[in-house]
């Protein structure tokens, strides 16, 4: 059974999701608990990284010194991410509300949501399959059964993982002071959905981009503020 992916560690997101992916393959659905308890710990350093790469992107892309010690545990990470971005439902409305900003000029991406706390669930899934607890209860009488749901919740958090990946993390940060006070009332729900419609059709809304050498261009179709 040959299941050596790279002999070297990668600080690429989705990297460990691969090898994790080829481990699972390699349990031949929970039969082979070695390769079972390898891909759960891929998944759980795929998890860091996912939460790494948000509290990256919340931060502009860039790292500070508090960030080392949030490195070390997920918990850490959790509680750095929800200390700059808010809570779980703050995280969700200001993700709501970029999409609504992305629909609103015509743009197909959209911004996926991603819950720390169903994270940290996953993460503690995998840690079972990390520490002698599980060695033993696989090597007993118990072990087809347990075995078997432990392949099923490995798979799930799998495929959950590798959506992730896929679909990409992604932030955005608000410089319009005006723009931001905007979000801030949807999030507390001041404001709805529609009422950030309106807000667009009487102020305007355009979006550009800066590229390497300095040149701004619009991104999207531009909603022109109304007249008077």
């Amino acid at each position: 059974m040959n299941v050596v992916r790279s002999l070297t560690r990668s600080r690429q997101i989705g990297y460990h999701c691969a090898e994790a992916e080829l481990w699972l393959a390699a349990s031949n659905g929970g039969v082979n608990t070695t390769p079972l308890s390898y891909a759960a710990f891929e998944l759980r350093l795929e998890i860091e990284r996912i939460a790494v790469e948000l509290l990256l992107r919340i931060q502009g892309g860039r790292f500070v010194p508090a960030d080392v010690h949030s490195l070390g545990t997920f918990r850490r990470l959790e509680d750095r991410i929800y200390e700059l971005a808010g809570h779980q439902r703050a995280i969700d409305r200001k993700v709501d509300f970029i999409n609504l900003v992305l629909s609103a000029l015509q743009l197909e991406q959209q911004v996926q949501r991603i819950n720390v706390g169903e994270l940290k669930d996953a993460w503690h899934d995998c840690s079972r399959l990390c520490h002698i607890e599980w060695s033993l209860v696989v090597d007993s009488p118990m072990q087809a059964d347990v075995a078997n749901e432990a392949f099923g919740i490995m798979s799930d958090i799998q495929r959950r993982v590798r959506s992730i990946v896929d679909s990409g993390v992604t932030w955005f940060k608000l410089a319009d002071d005006s723009f931001a006070e905007l979000q801030e009332l949807y999030i507390s729900g001041q404001v709805d959905a529609q009422g950030v419609r309106v807000w667009f059709s009487e102020r305007g809304l355009w979006s550009t981009i800066t590229g390497p050498d300095g040149t701004v261009k619009f991104v999207g179709v531009p909603i022109p503020p109304q007249a008077g």
